[in-house]
């Protein structure tokens, strides 16, 4: 089973502490931060839970990586993909970097603009969308950053040239809803070449995903918790996650009615 959730610090809520002389303490949550959540809840395997800025993905793509090395025997193998995993071409800075090589300086638009009009010498008017494309920076997202980490490592997984082998791999089959970030292109890619099947449920039924009660048991402690950063709050959701995944009650229903 396979599911992604967010969790926040509620920064607009006051919470009332009681102290020993039984005078009210009113307390407000200080700023806002939260991290995003893929977990993995086997039937028969190993669990994962890994945090993230944002679920998209690549993140998915990433997850799916981890849990494929970490149900896999051959050793070589393992070591390609945690290259993959590790590899600078993914870095969000590294990324930044290349992304501002491509937007001109100040200069060297002037340059291009110049050459634009000597290549026309004056018999015909140079394109005033070729004179726009040449002054205008293309805005460097988060989403234009993820989309260039998930083709970066699609490429780098079929470069690797790993299909065979992983094909001799016992294969996984993962239970996950219809989220769009699931169904991308890349990522139904990277499955084909970690020997994945995914099983995608009917829309709109997160009652069919029993790692929804999952979450729901992780969300009540964390809400109910007091933490002051991010670091404490990734804490208390990875263990709550490896402390209740385990539990029979929350998949057992599902295995009686399904399976």
């Amino acid at each position: 089973m396979l599911d992604q959730s967010y969790f926040k610090n509620t920064t607009n809520v006051t919470r009332v502490i009681y102290d020993s002389n039984d005078k009210n303490v009113f307390v407000r949550t200080g700023t806002k931060f939260g991290t995003s959540v893929t977990g993995f809840m086997p039937i028969n395997g190993i669990p994962l839970a890994e945090t993230y800025e944002r679920n998209n993905s690549f993140t998915t793509i990433c997850s799916m990586i981890m849990l494929r090395i970490m149900h896999m025997e051959n050793k070589e193998c393992q070591q390609i993909l945690g290259d993959i995993l590790d590899n600078h071409l993914l870095s969000r800075d590294y990324i930044k970097n290349e992304f501002k090589k491509e937007n001109k300086s100040s200069k060297e638009k002037i340059e291009a603009i110049e050459k634009e009009f000597e290549l026309h010498d004056g018999k015909k008017k140079p394109s005033i969308s070729k004179i726009k494309e040449i002054c205008t920076n293309k805005k460097i997202t988060s989403a234009r950053i993820s989309a260039k980490q998930r083709t970066t490592i699609r490429d780098l997984l079929i470069e690797s040239n790993i299909f065979e082998i992983l094909n001799d791999e016992k294969p996984i089959v993962i239970v996950l809803d219809n989220a769009k970030i699931h169904q991308a292109d890349d990522v139904a890619i990277a499955c084909e070449i970690l020997n994945i099947e995914l099983i995608f449920l009917p829309k709109y039924s997160p009652d069919l995903n029993p790692i929804e009660d999952l979450w729901k048991i992780i969300k009540r402690v964390v809400y109910s918790s007091h933490y002051n950063n991010e670091e404490e709050l990734v804490n208390i959701i990875l263990d709550e996650f490896y402390k209740n995944v385990g539990k029979k009650s929350l998949i057992e229903n599902w295995v009686d009615e399904f399976l």
